[in-house]
């Protein structure tokens, strides 16, 4: 089978795993390709020790996989997995590397891992600042209106002056709250800005990836 082909069989078992089937039925069992599948699996970086999960779900049907085949297969995937471009893209994505390369493969697919993996930290960080500045600015807007509210009972008929009194007293607390955050969304504006800059320079730098 031409690695064209096995590339293809390889999508299909993928997508079959992950479309719900947590374990192969007897009929699965029966007609798994090991070798495609443990290509499968080696292409999307998974364990070799998966293997013993098909083989728990297929000793239900008595039926043994090909450990040969499979672990032949799995090698094969790991020749398209344990690359440098291939690790850059699954950093950037922010899954978990399995220790599944071995050697000089290892040290090229972390080469891209890590590089990666250091845009994905800081587009997470610069994700929570932009949900940070969007909470500021809803709390800012509750504010505001707290404050046209109170401000039309203050200067509503029949207020008493103590009233008046204590709604001002109110209304002068919400807006020192106001300038607070007001100062701090413009700390995270800037902290967000860094971020940007920096992810935008390691897309740079990465970008033979």
């Amino acid at each position: 089978m031409s690695e064209k082909t096995m590339r293809l069989v390889a999508v299909f078992f993928t997508g079959l795993l992950l479309s719900g089937c947590a374990t192969l039925s007897k009929d699965e069992c029966l007609q798994a390709d090991w070798q495609t599948l443990g290509y499968a699996d080696g292409v999307q970086g998974r364990s070799p020790a998966r293997i013993d999960t098909y083989r728990q779900d297929c000793a239900k049907h008595q039926i043994v996989p090909d450990l040969a085949l499979y672990q032949r297969g799995h090698r094969q995937g790991l020749q398209l997995f344990c690359r440098t471009s291939n690790g850059y893209e699954f950093g950037r994505k922010g899954q978990s590397y399995q220790g599944v390369c071995q050697g000089e493969a290892e040290v090229d697919f972390l080469l891209g891992f890590d590089a990666g993996r250091r845009i994905f930290l800081l587009e997470q960080q610069a994700q929570q600042t932009e949900r940070s500045l969007a909470q500021h600015e809803r709390d800012h807007q509750q504010l505001a209106q707290t404050i046209t509210e109170k401000e039309a009972l203050m200067f509503g008929d029949g207020q008493t002056p103590e009233g008046r009194q204590q709604l001002y007293r109110e209304i002068s607390q919400h807006r020192q709250q106001q300038a607070e955050l007001l100062r701090t969304r413009t700390q995270l504006e800037y902290q967000l800005a860094g971020l940007q800059h920096q992810i935008l320079e390691l897309e740079q730098t990465f970008s033979f990836y």
